[in-house]
């Protein structure tokens, strides 16, 4: 699963872009992606799968998950 930081973060529209561990382009992310109870910030540290939207063409993160953390407990 790839990893990234929350490099920008629009809370009025729900949505903001991940930028990847690896240097590609930032990521397209949505709120609907997050689990439920998690409050998106910036630089907060997230794992995601990847896929192509349909409607832009462009790349959106799906499925995720705050890194470093296993349900609810932090990995320590």
């Amino acid at each position: 699963m790839p990893q990234g930081t929350l490099a920008y973060y629009k809370p009025e529209k729900a949505y903001g872009f991940i930028r990847p561990d690896d240097g590609t382009r930032d990521v397209f992310v949505h709120l609907e992606s997050f689990p439920t109870g998690v409050h998106p910030e910036e630089g907060l540290r997230l794992e995601y799968d990847v896929e192509t939207d349909q409607r832009s063409g462009r790349l959106r993160a799906t499925g995720v998950k705050v890194a470093g953390v296993v349900g609810e407990t932090p990995v320590q």
